[in-house]
C-alpha cells in the first residue's frame, strides 16, 4: 500500500512537472505570437499613417497647388487678352489719326503742294520762252509790248464758281439742313485760306461742317500773260 502511494505520488508529481512544462510552453508561443501580432499593428499604423501622408500630399498639389497654378495661367491669359485689346485699340486710333491727317493734307497741303510745283514748272517754261522770245525779237516794238506785260495775273473764273455752287447746293451737310446757309462770292478769302485744285470730291469734303454764310471764289492765274492754272477757295 505504501509503495502503491508513492509510485501514485512519483507519477502525480510528474504529471505536474508536464502540465507545468507545457503551460510555459504555451505562454512563450502565445507571447511571441503577441510579439508578432503588435509588431504587425505597429508596422501596419505607420503604413498607414505614411499613405495618408501622401494622399493629403497629393491632395494638396492636385486641389491646392493646381488650382492656383490654374488661376494664375487664368489671369495671365486675362491680362494678355487686356494687353491685346488696348494695343488693337491704340493702332485703331493711330488709323484714325492717320486717315484723318490724310484726308487734311490731300485737301490742303498735298494739293497746294502739287499745285505750287506745276505752277513753279509752268513758270520756267514760259520764261524759257520769253527769253527765246526776246532773243529772237528784231524790233523794238516787241520787246515794248513784252515789258508791258504783267508778271502775275488773277482773272475771276465765274463759270467755276457756278460749278461750286452747284455742286453745294445738290450736297448740303447736316448742319447745313439744320441752320440753313447762304452762299457768298467773295474774292478776298484768297488771302484767308489755301487754294484747291478743283475736284467735285474736295468740294463735297470742305462742306462736312459748313453751316450759316459759306465764301467761296474761283480765279485763273497767269503768269506773264500765259494761263497756268484755275485756283479755287471755300471757307
Amino acid at each position: 500500500m505504501f509503495k502503491f502511494l508513492v509510485r501514485f505520488l512519483k507519477i502525480l508529481v510528474i504529471l505536474s512537472v508536464i502540465g507545468v512544462s507545457f503551460k510555459i510552453i504555451d505562454m512563450v508561443i502565445h507571447k511571441d505570437n503577441y510579439k508578432e501580432k503588435e509588431q504587425a499593428n505597429i508596422e501596419q499604423i505607420a503604413m498607414d499613417n505614411v499613405l495618408d501622408r501622401l494622399s493629403e500630399e497629393n491632395f494638396i498639389r492636385n486641389d491646392g497647388t493646381e488650382i492656383i497654378e490654374q488661376e494664375a495661367d487664368n489671369n495671365n491669359q486675362e491680362e494678355t487678352k487686356k494687353e491685346v485689346q488696348v494695343e488693337n485699340k491704340k493702332v485703331e486710333v493711330k488709323e484714325q489719326i492717320k486717315q484723318i491727317t490724310e484726308t487734311k493734307n490731300e485737301e490742303k497741303a498735298t494739293p497746294v503742294s502739287t499745285n505750287e510745283e506745276k505752277v513753279e514748272e509752268q513758270k520756267i517754261e514760259i520764261e524759257t520762252k520769253i527769253i527765246e522770245e526776246k532773243q529772237d525779237s528784231k524790233t523794238e516794238d516787241k520787246k515794248t509790248e513784252e515789258q508791258n506785260i504783267v508778271k502775275d495775273e488773277y482773272k475771276e473764273n465765274s463759270q467755276m464758281i457756278n460749278k461750286i455752287k452747284d455742286i453745294i447746293n445738290n450736297n448740303l451737310s447736316d448742319d447745313m439742313k439744320e441752320y440753313g446757309y447762304n452762299i457768298v462770292v467773295d474774292s478776298s478769302i484768297p488771302e484767308l485760306t489755301n487754294e484747291f485744285t478743283f475736284t467735285e470730291q474736295r468740294v463735297i469734303n470742305k462742306l462736312k461742317y459748313k453751316s450759316g454764310t459759306i465764301r467761296i471764289y474761283a480765279r485763273d492765274y497767269y503768269y506773264y500773260g500765259k494761263y497756268v492754272s484755275t485756283q479755287c477757295f471755300i471757307i
